[in-house]
Protein backbone atom coordinates (compact mmCIF):
# COMPACT_ATOMS: atom_id res chain seq x y z
CA UNK A 1 0.00 0.00 0.00
CA UNK A 2 2.67 2.31 1.15
CA UNK A 3 4.57 1.74 -2.42
CA UNK A 4 0.81 2.58 -4.30
CA UNK A 5 0.50 5.67 -2.31
CA UNK A 6 4.62 6.95 -3.19
CA UNK A 7 3.85 5.71 -6.55
CA UNK A 8 1.30 8.24 -6.85
CA UNK A 9 2.62 10.93 -5.11
CA UNK A 10 5.49 10.85 -7.60
CA UNK A 11 3.03 10.80 -10.60
CA UNK A 12 1.16 14.13 -8.94
CA UNK A 13 4.88 15.18 -8.64
CA UNK A 14 5.70 15.12 -11.66
CA UNK A 15 2.56 15.69 -13.67
CA UNK A 16 2.44 18.88 -11.87
CA UNK A 17 6.40 19.88 -12.45
CA UNK A 18 5.63 19.05 -16.39
CA UNK A 19 2.57 21.29 -16.47
CA UNK A 20 4.52 24.27 -15.25
CA UNK A 21 6.99 24.20 -17.17
CA UNK A 22 5.34 23.77 -20.46
CA UNK A 23 3.00 27.01 -19.17
CA UNK A 24 6.70 28.14 -18.42
CA UNK A 25 8.77 27.39 -21.87
CA UNK A 26 5.38 27.13 -24.33
CA UNK A 27 6.26 29.02 -27.52
CA UNK A 28 4.35 32.38 -27.37
CA UNK A 29 3.94 34.94 -29.69
CA UNK A 30 6.62 37.34 -29.20
CA UNK A 31 5.55 40.71 -27.61
CA UNK A 32 7.04 43.07 -30.31
CA UNK A 33 4.70 41.08 -33.00
CA UNK A 34 2.19 43.44 -34.74
CA UNK A 35 -1.01 42.18 -34.10
CA UNK A 36 -2.17 42.42 -37.90
CA UNK A 37 0.77 40.74 -38.78
CA UNK A 38 0.66 37.84 -36.80
CA UNK A 39 -1.39 35.77 -39.77
CA UNK A 40 -2.34 37.77 -42.62
CA UNK A 41 -1.96 34.70 -45.40
CA UNK A 42 -4.93 32.82 -45.72
CA UNK A 43 -5.57 29.41 -44.73
CA UNK A 44 -4.58 28.31 -48.12
CA UNK A 45 -0.82 29.79 -47.97
CA UNK A 46 2.04 27.88 -47.27
CA UNK A 47 3.43 30.91 -45.53
CA UNK A 48 3.18 33.38 -42.51
CA UNK A 49 3.71 36.87 -41.93
CA UNK A 50 5.69 37.62 -38.84
CA UNK A 51 6.63 41.72 -38.45
CA UNK A 52 8.77 42.63 -35.62
CA UNK A 53 7.21 46.44 -34.87
CA UNK A 54 10.37 47.04 -32.70
CA UNK A 55 13.20 46.24 -34.62
CA UNK A 56 10.96 47.17 -37.81
CA UNK A 57 11.17 44.30 -39.80
CA UNK A 58 8.73 41.45 -41.88
CA UNK A 59 9.37 38.79 -43.42
CA UNK A 60 7.52 35.48 -44.76
CA UNK A 61 8.21 31.97 -42.96
CA UNK A 62 6.69 28.57 -43.73
CA UNK A 63 3.33 27.71 -42.25
CA UNK A 64 4.57 24.70 -40.49
CA UNK A 65 7.30 26.60 -38.21
CA UNK A 66 6.22 27.52 -34.86
CA UNK A 67 7.18 31.21 -33.65
CA UNK A 68 8.56 32.25 -30.03
CA UNK A 69 10.80 34.76 -28.70
CA UNK A 70 13.03 35.63 -25.46
CA UNK A 71 15.27 38.20 -24.77
CA UNK A 72 18.58 37.26 -23.47
CA UNK A 73 19.91 41.05 -22.63
CA UNK A 74 18.41 44.27 -22.94
CA UNK A 75 18.18 45.42 -26.33
CA UNK A 76 19.14 42.21 -27.71
CA UNK A 77 16.06 39.26 -28.90
CA UNK A 78 16.20 35.34 -30.39
CA UNK A 79 13.28 35.04 -32.71
CA UNK A 80 13.18 31.28 -33.03
CA UNK A 81 11.07 29.82 -36.12
CA UNK A 82 10.89 26.04 -35.03
CA UNK A 83 9.91 23.09 -37.25
CA UNK A 84 8.81 19.29 -35.92
CA UNK A 85 12.39 18.35 -36.73
CA UNK A 86 16.24 19.35 -36.54
CA UNK A 87 16.76 19.50 -40.23
CA UNK A 88 14.03 22.84 -40.08
CA UNK A 89 13.66 26.05 -39.24
CA UNK A 90 15.69 29.37 -38.36
CA UNK A 91 16.53 31.37 -35.95
CA UNK A 92 17.05 35.04 -36.03
CA UNK A 93 19.37 36.84 -32.95
CA UNK A 94 18.93 40.78 -33.31
CA UNK A 95 21.56 43.24 -31.19
CA UNK A 96 22.70 46.51 -31.45
CA UNK A 97 25.45 47.59 -34.05
CA UNK A 98 27.07 50.46 -34.42
CA UNK A 99 29.46 49.43 -37.64
CA UNK A 100 28.33 49.63 -41.03
CA UNK A 101 27.92 45.90 -43.34
CA UNK A 102 28.58 44.12 -44.50
CA UNK A 103 30.42 42.29 -41.48
CA UNK A 104 33.61 40.96 -42.26
CA UNK A 105 35.15 37.74 -41.53
CA UNK A 106 38.09 39.76 -39.75
CA UNK A 107 35.13 41.41 -37.76
CA UNK A 108 33.24 38.08 -36.71
CA UNK A 109 36.87 36.45 -35.20
CA UNK A 110 37.17 39.53 -33.64
CA UNK A 111 34.31 39.23 -30.71
CA UNK A 112 33.71 35.41 -31.99
CA UNK A 113 37.23 33.77 -32.43
CA UNK A 114 36.43 30.07 -31.68
CA UNK A 115 33.11 30.40 -34.38
CA UNK A 116 33.64 28.08 -37.56
CA UNK A 117 33.58 30.17 -40.52
CA UNK A 118 33.50 28.17 -43.49
CA UNK A 119 32.89 29.27 -47.50
CA UNK A 120 32.21 32.51 -46.65
CA UNK A 121 30.00 35.13 -49.21
CA UNK A 122 29.00 38.52 -49.57
CA UNK A 123 25.46 38.47 -50.78
CA UNK A 124 22.64 40.62 -51.60
CA UNK A 125 19.67 40.14 -49.45
CA UNK A 126 16.32 41.49 -48.80
CA UNK A 127 13.65 43.64 -50.89
CA UNK A 128 16.02 46.81 -49.47
CA UNK A 129 19.06 45.32 -51.55
CA UNK A 130 20.85 45.02 -48.26
CA UNK A 131 25.24 43.05 -48.39
CA UNK A 132 25.07 40.44 -46.01
CA UNK A 133 27.49 37.86 -45.21
CA UNK A 134 26.70 34.14 -45.62
CA UNK A 135 29.30 31.32 -44.15
CA UNK A 136 28.83 28.02 -42.89
CA UNK A 137 29.73 27.26 -39.71
CA UNK A 138 28.44 24.55 -37.11
CA UNK A 139 26.30 24.86 -33.78
CA UNK A 140 26.93 23.91 -30.29
CA UNK A 141 26.21 20.49 -30.83
CA UNK A 142 28.55 20.06 -33.95
CA UNK A 143 25.60 20.31 -36.67
CA UNK A 144 26.56 21.95 -39.69
CA UNK A 145 24.61 25.51 -40.40
CA UNK A 146 24.30 28.18 -42.47
CA UNK A 147 24.31 31.94 -41.32
CA UNK A 148 23.24 35.18 -42.92
CA UNK A 149 24.51 38.16 -40.96
CA UNK A 150 23.70 41.67 -41.99
CA UNK A 151 23.17 44.86 -40.75
CA UNK A 152 20.39 47.20 -40.67
CA UNK A 153 19.10 50.64 -38.65
CA UNK A 154 22.09 49.95 -36.39
CA UNK A 155 21.53 46.35 -35.55
CA UNK A 156 22.97 43.34 -36.13
CA UNK A 157 20.42 40.67 -37.61
CA UNK A 158 22.30 37.09 -37.16
CA UNK A 159 20.12 34.05 -39.02
CA UNK A 160 21.17 30.43 -38.19
CA UNK A 161 19.57 27.50 -39.70
CA UNK A 162 20.24 24.45 -40.04
CA UNK A 163 22.33 23.76 -43.50
CA UNK A 164 19.84 21.50 -45.16
CA UNK A 165 17.60 24.33 -44.71
CA UNK A 166 19.07 26.72 -46.91
CA UNK A 167 16.42 26.58 -49.13
CA UNK A 168 13.77 27.85 -47.50
CA UNK A 169 16.75 30.42 -46.05
CA UNK A 170 16.72 31.41 -49.56
CA UNK A 171 13.13 31.81 -49.66
CA UNK A 172 12.56 33.71 -46.77
CA UNK A 173 15.03 36.35 -47.68
CA UNK A 174 13.35 37.30 -51.19
CA UNK A 175 10.22 38.10 -48.68
CA UNK A 176 12.51 40.55 -45.77
CA UNK A 177 11.50 43.86 -45.64
CA UNK A 178 12.39 46.63 -43.03
CA UNK A 179 9.86 49.43 -42.64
Amino acid sequence: MKKILALLVVVVVVSFGGYQLYYRYAPSIPDDISEDARNTRDDESATRLFASDKYGFALEYPRDLATSSFQEIEETMTYLFEGTDAKSGFQIFVSPFDEEGPVTKERIRQDLPDLEVENLLEVIVTKQKIHATVFDSKDQAGAPTKEVWLVQGGYLYQVTAPREYEKALIEMFASWDFQ
